[in-house]
């Protein structure tokens, strides 16, 4: 009977071990695919956000920077200087117009309130300095024709 014993003892100290055995690498198993979901998961994440900063940058029409235009006006040359700042028109101003009548280029200078508040050129032209307003409106276009985005 104390064989009985010892073998039984032995026997379910065997059980045991391998249920533990069994136990700890269940939990190992556990562990690595917990890991590697976690590591998906993160990869997706990052792969969301490259394609969402992709996504921003093809809706991005124009490169931030300043750039300068040119057209005629009613008088001669009109040269424009555009900033660009996250894809808005920030700041229009004449550079030069040295030809232009004064009282015909005074009454244009009021397309560029128009230009940056509709962030736009395509606006009406001033009355009366329609040819001056033309002038300032073709040289933005020029202006912004070289701050485009190449796609």
């Amino acid at each position: 009977m104390k064989t009985f014993g010892i073998k039984l003892l032995n026997a379910v100290l065997i059980v045991t071990v391998i249920l533990g055995c069994n136990v700890v690498l269940h939990n190992r198993e556990q562990n690595e695919k917990i890991t590697q979901l976690q590591f998906e998961l993160e990869n997706n994440q990052q792969n969301k956000n490259q394609i969402q900063e992709q996504q921003k940058d093809e809706n991005i029409k124009y490169i931030d920077g300043i750039y300068e235009g040119e057209a005629d006006g009613y008088g001669g040359t009109v040269i424009v200087q555009v900033s660009i700042e996250n894809d808005t028109l920030k700041e229009l101003n004449i550079i030069s117009a040295e030809k232009e009548d004064k009282a015909y280029f005074d009454a244009a200078i009021a397309v560029i309130d128009s230009i940056l508040e509709k962030q736009s050129t395509d606006v009406d032209t001033v009355s009366g300095a329609t040819f001056s307003s033309n002038g300032i409106i073709h040289a933005t276009e020029n202006a912004l024709r070289k701050a485009e985005k190449i796609k």
